[in-house]
């Protein structure tokens, strides 16, 4: 049985790792609200939510107000300035739920390549809402190499098939 569909964008797998970069704009003007574990790239010098096509500069692990203080709701509201600090590090490992939509994953798939797919954040919760879309599969050359799924107590139900929780490398990506 695999897990239930709830998207959570991209958490971090063992241990933290650095670089981070502290503080890149949120300009004013960007009309899509951003979650810590939204996949962004730099645009102009400002973060932005990665498409799925797009070179992934860094996971959100932070948000901040314009003033610099952490943001209350947990989650940078649609056009209002800010300030995200990323993880840059391409060798960080990361856990991201699988969409299930149009293919199940198993572990023939390990190594294979992903899209993301980018839903609406939850403004309730805050949570981002990143998946791996599983109907989007390359060799080589999509954002996300499948390394392989958590296999933990806490998640006894995480079995190979549709909406299984992934843990993933960002293969897209660039240095910030």
């Amino acid at each position: 049985m695999s897990t239930v569909d709830t998207p959570s964008g991209f958490k971090p797998f063992g241990e933290f790792s650095r670089p981070l970069v502290p503080f890149q704009p949120i300009a004013s003007n960007y009309a899509t609200a951003l979650a810590v574990g939204d996949a962004v790239t730099l645009s102009s010098g400002n973060v932005q939510q990665s498409g799925a096509t797009d070179t992934i500069d860094g996971i959100i692990i932070a948000l901040y107000d314009s003033n610099g203080l952490a943001c209350s709701q947990g989650y940078s509201p649609a056009s209002t300035a800010g300030y995200a600090t990323l993880c840059t590090d391409h060798n960080q490992l990361w856990v991201i739920q699988s969409d299930g939509v149009g293919s199940d994953l198993a572990a023939t798939d390990v190594g294979k390549t992903y899209k993301t797919t980018v839903g609406t954040i939850d403004s309730t919760t805050g949570i981002s809402a990143f998946e791996l879309d599983a109907s989007e599969t390359n060799a080589t050359a999509y954002q996300l190499e499948l390394i392989g799924k958590v296999d933990s107590p806490s998640s006894p139900q995480n079995t190979w098939g549709g909406t299984v929780d992934c843990i993933v490398r960002i293969k897209l990506h660039s240095e910030v």
